[in-house]
């Protein structure tokens, strides 16, 4: 993962809390602790000692340094690119939509086509707003059953959407909207959609609305002959 984005080293301090909660002797607490850093330094020096001798802003050194409000107030809250269904623009102008946008896919730099108003954009986000009060009332009843993995499912989601916000907050970028930079947040959700599925209302719905999920998902990767896209003239 962090040779992947480096901001995978964000999901550091979750995994000191998920030892420090598994392991009740202060003793192997400290010894994986030391394993972990170990194994963190290990894998992410050569990442960013490339990074500092370039001028890739992958360096988080530069990044920090760099720190400017560049964003308006109203890009952390608005809500108008929903009934523009908007998948190109939307990591411009709005925190919201860009993170529910690069869940499914990046509108830019990509080579699979979209159309201004497609259906399939609107079923995906019409399951993704059902599924997310869904996931949070699973996470109630997942504090309920296990507090531990509340706890660092809690944590986790917190760490990231923080972390997010200091990206945005950092740089004006599109791409600083995009929450798959931050994926680890969506172990909480899934958690949440896992604990909500023991419930008897959700048993049977929830299978269902992910397989229609995914499908749709992966239908915008068919190349399909009404999107003009494999003629020579297009090409």
């Amino acid at each position: 993962g962090i040779w992947t984005k480096v901001s995978m080293i964000s999901i550091l301090p979750v995994l000191f809390l998920i030892l420090f909660l598994s392991f009740k002797e202060k003793k192997q607490f400290i010894i994986k602790a030391i394993i972990l850093v170990v194994i963190f330094i290990s894998s992410y020096l050569p990442v960013y000692l490339r990074a500092s001798s370039t001028n890739s802003p992958s360096n988080i050194t530069r990044v920090v340094s760099q720190i400017q409000a560049n964003r308006p107030i109203d890009f952390y809250f608005r809500l108008d690119w929903i009934p523009k269904l908007d998948m190109y623009n939307t990591q411009y102008y709005s925190l919201l939509g860009g993170a529910f946008n690069s869940f499914f896919t990046d509108g830019h730099n990509v080579a699979t086509p979209f159309v201004p108003f497609h259906k399939k954009s609107f079923i995906l986000w019409s399951i993704g707003f059902f599924l997310l009060p869904v996931s949070i009332y699973g996470l109630i009843k997942l504090f309920k059953s296990n507090k531990k993995i509340f706890i660092v499912m809690l944590a986790t989601g917190i760490s990231m959407f923080a972390l997010y916000i200091f990206y945005n907050i950092a740089s004006p970028h599109y791409s600083a909207a995009r929450l798959t930079y931050e994926m680890a947040i969506i172990l909480p959700y899934c958690f949440g959609l896992a604990s909500a599925s023991q419930d008897k209302k959700f048993k049977f719905i929830l299978p269902f609305i992910l397989l229609v999920q995914f499908i749709t998902l992966v239908s915008f990767f068919w190349i399909e002959p009404w999107w003009f896209v494999t003629s020579p003239k297009q090409l």
